[in-house]
């Protein structure tokens, strides 16, 4: 449409605003004023600043690859991962099910409950389908909340991303988010063929407490930008995996001393793809 000026109220009707549009733009309202997105030249919208996150949506679905997974449909409580289309790999007592019991802080139904409780016993639930990396700017999040902290007695690995582990081993590729008995605070981890640029980021981890940890690759995956709660982080550049590696997305979760039980909650993964060329080469 041809530029236009809109207006209206905000804050109840307290506040009285306008701003000026072209076409293609798009308007959101905070709690007291409109604001113009302007639509960017690859088709997403730029990043916001602050705590959010970002507001980037690819409006023609062709030219992206989307998977959000809230645990809700196709499976009840109790229910194996399975039951929602991903591969669930599993061992020496480890289950994974959708969770129920109350999760301290959850509004939402769907939880994926990780539980192991045998030393090297782990509980993995990843895409049936492999991704690479590369080839357009790459968005991730999960959020995930840990029961019982790591301790002198027990501990496990964390490793939720793009991960090749489908055990309770370390990934020998991947990006993704780590907790293990080696830092109290949660780890944004680069690896290629198994060197890996592990940096510690923001502070210790609070048991049964909701962290939403993000990251951004950029288009030809020379880059990753961490996030933890929405905020970005210092980004890594080194022990990125190959664009030719084979990656799935996941939420590992591995035990690695110890005989106790150990919990780690998924509330939802989400990725987005967005291509920086034809979706067919």
């Amino acid at each position: 449409m041809p530029s236009a000026n809109w207006s209206g109220s905000g804050g109840g009707g307290a506040v009285a605003d306008s701003v000026l549009t072209t076409r293609g733009d798009l308007l959101t309202r905070d709690s007291s004023a409109l604001s113009r997105i302007a639509i960017g030249s690859k088709g997403y919208l730029p990043h916001s600043s602050g705590s959010d996150l970002e507001y980037q949506r690819l409006l023609d679905p062709t030219k992206r690859l989307m998977i959000f997974e809230d645990w809700i449909e196709g499976g009840a409580a109790g229910a194996s991962v399975s039951s929602y289309n991903w591969n669930a790999a599993v061992g020496t007592a480890g289950v994974l099910s959708a969770s129920t019991t109350t999760v301290t802080g959850v509004r939402n139904l769907g939880i994926m409950r990780h539980s192991v409780s045998t030393d090297t016993g782990f509980a993995n639930a990843s895409t049936l389908t492999v991704l690479k990396i590369g080839g357009g700017r790459i968005f991730f999040e999960a959020c995930i909340q840990i029961d019982t902290l790591n301790d002198g007695t027990n501990s496990a690995r964390m490793q939720v991303g793009l991960n090749s582990t489908t055990t309770a081993a370390q990934n020998a590729n991947g990006v993704y988010w780590m907790y293990d008995s080696a830092n109290t605070k949660f780890q944004f981890c680069t690896t290629a063929s198994s060197s890996t640029t592990a940096t510690a980021l923001g502070s210790d981890v609070v048991a049964d407490a909701w962290y939403r940890l993000g990251f951004e690759i950029n288009d030809d995956a020379t880059s990753v930008t961490p996030y933890i709660n929405g905020v970005a982080q210092t980004a890594q550049t080194t022990n990125i995996p190959a664009t030719s590696t084979l990656l799935h997305l996941s939420a590992c979760w591995g035990k690695t001393a110890g005989s106790g039980t150990l919990l780690l909650y998924n509330d939802y993964i989400f990725y987005d793809q967005l291509f920086s060329g034809n979706r067919h080469t």
